[in-house]
C-alpha cells in the first residue's frame, strides 16, 4: 500500500515541528505508523562542527554512513534537492501516513494542513500554494492563548476535542 502524503505547511516560526511530532506522536497512538520528511532551504548537519562523521560529510566525500547502536543516518552529498519520488523510495512499505513538515510548493498537489499564528500566515501560505484549500487549519501549538483566526475554523492540538477531529478528518483521507 502507498502512504497517505500529507504537507505541514506555513509561515517561519509559526510551530509547524511542534504540530508535526504532536500530531505524529497522537496519530502513533491509535495505530497508524508514522514517516516524516523534514524539508529545509538551508544547510542542515546532523553532527556538531568537529565531529567525525561532520568532519566527512564536509570533506569531499561523496556519501557517509554513520551507524551505532541506536541509528543509522546517511549523508549523501546532492547538487539539487530529492524529488518526491526520490524521497518515497526511501520510505519503508509498513508506513501509513508521511508527514512532509515545509512541503515545497513546487512539488505535486498533495493534502495540507496549515499552520499559522494569523489570518496573514493563512492568506500569505494559501497564495504560496496556488489557493489549494488545507483540509485542517491549526492554531500555532506555541501560542498558549485561546485566539480566534478571523472567520476560520482553527483546531488546536492541545485541545482534547480538536485532536479528535484532527484524527477523524485523517482517518477519512486514508480511506
Amino acid at each position: 500500500m502507498v502512504p497517505l502524503l500529507i504537507g505541514i505547511v506555513g509561515s517561519r516560526n509559526t510551530g509547524k515541528t511542534t504540530f508535526t511530532l504532536k500530531c505524529s506522536q497522537l496519530l502513533g497512538e491509535t495505530g497508524i505508523t508514522i514517516f516524516v520528511i523534514k524539508f529545509s532551504s538551508s544547510h542542515y548537519s546532523i553532527d556538531p562542527e568537529g565531529k567525525d562523521s561532520a568532519l566527512y560529510h564536509d570533506s569531499n566525500v561523496n556519501s557517509v554512513i554513520f551507524t551505532s547502536p541506536y541509528e543509522t543516518v546517511t549523508y549523501k552529498r546532492v547538487t539539487t534537492r530529492s524529488n518526491l519520488d526520490e524521497l518515497q523510495k526511501l520510505v519503508p512499505e509498513s508506513v501509513d501516513i508521511v508527514l512532509c513538515e515545509s512541503y515545497p510548493p513546487s512539488f505535486p498537489k498533495i493534502p495540507l494542513i496549515f499552520v499559522m499564528r494569523s489570518f496573514k500566515d493563512y492568506e500569505e501560505t494559501k497564495l504560496r500554494y496556488n489557493n489549494q484549500e488545507p483540509i485542517l487549519v491549526i492554531k500555532s501549538p506555541s501560542n498558549k492563548k485561546k485566539v480566534q483566526i478571523e472567520e476560520l475554523n482553527t483546531l488546536s492540538i492541545e485541545v482534547n476535542e480538536d485532536r479528535k477531529e484532527i484524527i477523524n478528518r485523517i482517518h477519512l483521507l486514508m480511506n
